[in-house]
């Protein structure tokens, strides 16, 4: 059975604002939010949305969403390094998922003004769902048509849930080509609680710390991101999901 997932994020800032060039590597790097599951909507083992589920930034959890999920939001950020006309940036994402067991999780990225060129398509798979003792592990490619500098992304990723005292604790690894720099990848969500959750990450090429507040508790449909890519600057974005369906 189809699910579908819209995400629609709109930014003004100029198009080519939205990477960060590192003269280092040559080559260009996401510097705002990429459009995976996890980044700013906390996600549950069951691909929903959940306050005190797996939220990261720059990387993906593999809790790839499931049916009904719906959501919406946008990102705006500003670099502290590079030229001039790369200090302020934005991104925005529209996603689909289907089916309700293997679910599959697609998006297309949108920089600058909404009518523009969607520049990044993606995919996320589930291939297991994970357990008490086995992590949740999913595929992906970020940049499927290869519109962006750094091109196809390939990833595997896994994603386990920790009891760490009174608190759960979301640990996600992987390892992608692509804007991934042939790196694993890596990071560490600790919701607060039903209203906030916090994030750090490493995703292969920066370090990456970030809040994420839920309003309306848990079960809330509107979520405040703020956070720092490491080697770029300042984030900021919101975000509105909900299940249109229930499992």
């Amino acid at each position: 059975m189809l699910c579908l997932t819209l995400a629609l994020c709109v930014s003004t800032a100029p198009l080519k604002a939205y990477t960060h060039s590192d003269q280092n590597i040559k080559q260009t790097q996401y510097a705002n939010i990429a459009p995976l599951p996890g980044a700013c909507v906390a996600i549950s083992a069951r691909g929903e949305p959940d306050g005190l589920g797996a939220c990261q930034i720059n990387i993906p959890v593999a809790y790839t969403p499931g049916k009904g999920f719906v959501a919406l939001g946008a990102f705006a950020g500003a670099h502290l390094r590079g030229p001039v006309d790369e200090f302020g940036n934005g991104s925005g994402y529209a996603a689909a998922g289907f089916f309700e067991k293997r679910r599959l999780f697609v998006s297309a990225m949108k920089v600058s003004h909404i009518w523009d060129e969607s520049r990044v398509f993606s995919f996320q798979a589930l291939v297991r769902d994970g357990s008490d003792s086995i992590p949740s592990v999913s595929i992906g490619i970020q940049d499927i048509f290869e519109k962006e500098p750094d091109g196809r992304s390939p990833y595997l990723v896994a994603t386990k849930t920790y009891s760490v005292g009174k608190r759960t604790a979301y640990a996600t690894i992987g390892f992608g080509g692509g804007r991934f720099l042939d790196n694993p990848f890596g990071g560490l969500s600790i919701p607060i609680n039903d209203r906030l959750n916090t994030a750090v990450e490493h995703d292969g090429y920066q370090l990456n710390v970030g809040l994420a507040y839920r309003p309306g508790g848990r079960e809330g449909k509107i979520c405040v991101l703020s956070a720092y890519n490491g080697k770029c600057g300042w984030l900021l974005g919101i975000s509105a999901a909900a299940m249109l369906t229930h499992k």
